[in-house]
């Protein structure tokens, strides 16, 4: 099934991993509406979750251990208790996928689940050490299922069965897909940072071993990741060459075609297409990497080039040229996940809660 064509049918936007939405967000940061979500697991992992739309507005909402389905109005229509499919003792889920004809696509530790429109499960997949990342997978051009683990394997559902494409390196993240349909893996330890076709074979594969971030493509099929192990950040073009090497270690969006949104420790930054810093906004409630699921977090760009990232106690959003145009800064808990679900209008995942903002 190919990814639904709506204006965030996963996390990370497209299957670029770009995290650019089309439509403007909010402008004011003005709270208008609030529902609660009655049930949260103590058993998951409270700080991974989040939103997709449906073409009609939905929501789809994954978090604490249930899915939700919420109205556009602010109404929670079903609820499913992700719990009861859980095959193993590994606690956590990924972000959910908004399919075509509004299937849903869940990981949950040792399981792949999918539901249909009302919530109900059609069928599930086994696979062990699931990606913990909490990002969604990814779904290839021809509709297939990339599935990444935390132990090398990358795999592909075809035809409702699960193909081992490989080993490639540890934590595996959802990689993004290149024009052709060959998708761009960080395999840890393994084959580093890699293009790779989707019968496994690979393109070629950098020298940068130890790549460990959410790879990030833009229009140009550039890729922008991370490197933990040596604090530095770097840019590939197509062909496999570096051309860009940034001395922090950060978590990108795409701006433009030739710009990138970076999230590092406590600042965002926005650098051209040769790594130069445009502008940098420096908050201390930010948060760059941390060393737990979701790891990092990615910012969110408008189609006005405004950006949004959450805080530690709220969220933040800056203006084209970096400077603040509104902060939220007073929730009584961590939040989860921010998504723009509409023009001008955004919701705020909580642990208990969904702020809508405008």
């Amino acid at each position: 099934m190919k990814l639904a064509n709506t204006i965030c049918p996963r996390k990370g936007i497209d299957t670029k991993n770009s995290s650019h939405i089309s439509i403007p967000g909010p402008k004011k940061g003005e709270t208008i509406h609030r529902i609660d979500l009655p049930y949260t697991s103590k058993e998951y992992l409270s700080n991974v979750g989040g939103t997709v739309v449906y073409n009609n507005g939905d929501l789809a909402i994954a978090h604490g251990g249930y899915l939700y389905r919420v109205s556009k109005e602010g109404k929670i229509q079903w609820v499913t208790e992700l719990v009861e499919y859980n095959k193993g003792d590994i606690h956590y889920h990924s972000t959910p996928v908004l399919l075509e004809n509004e299937y849903i696509l869940v990981t949950l530790g040792d399981t792949i689940l999918f539901f249909d429109k009302n919530g109900s499960l059609k069928y599930s997949l086994q696979k062990e050490m699931l990606d913990d990342s909490g990002y969604s997978p990814n779904v290839s051009l021809k509709g297939e299922i990339i599935i990444t683990t935390q132990d090398n394997e990358l795999s592909i559902i075809r035809k409702g069965e699960i193909f081992n494409l490989g080993v490639f390196g540890y934590d595996l993240m959802p990689p993004p897909i290149y024009k052709d349909g060959s998708i761009g893996v960080a395999g840890y330890l393994g084959t580093g940072f890699a293009r790779v076709d989707l019968n496994g074979k690979i393109i070629w594969k950098s020298e940068l071993i130890d790549a460990d971030g959410l790879v990030v493509l833009n229009t140009n099929d550039f890729a922008a990741l991370h490197c933990l192990n040596k604090n530095i950040s770097v840019i590939f073009d197509p062909n496999g060459n570096q051309v860009v090497t940034i001395p922090k270690t950060c978590t990108f969006s795409v701006s433009s075609s030739r710009e990138w949104i970076a999230h590092s420790e406590d600042s965002i930054i926005k650098f051209d297409g040769e790594g130069k810093v445009i502008w940098e906004y420096q908050d201390r409630t930010l948060r760059g990497y941390i060393y737990r699921p979701p790891w990092s977090i990615q910012t969110l760009v408008d189609g006005e080039e405004f950006i949004y990232s959450i805080s530690s106690n709220g969220i933040i959003s800056l203006n084209t040229t970096g400077e603040a145009e509104f902060k939220i800064d007073s929730l009584q808990e961590e939040p989860v996940d921010f998504s723009i679900i509409d023009k001008n209008m955004g919701v705020i995942l909580t642990n208990s809660s969904i702020l809508y903002i405008r």
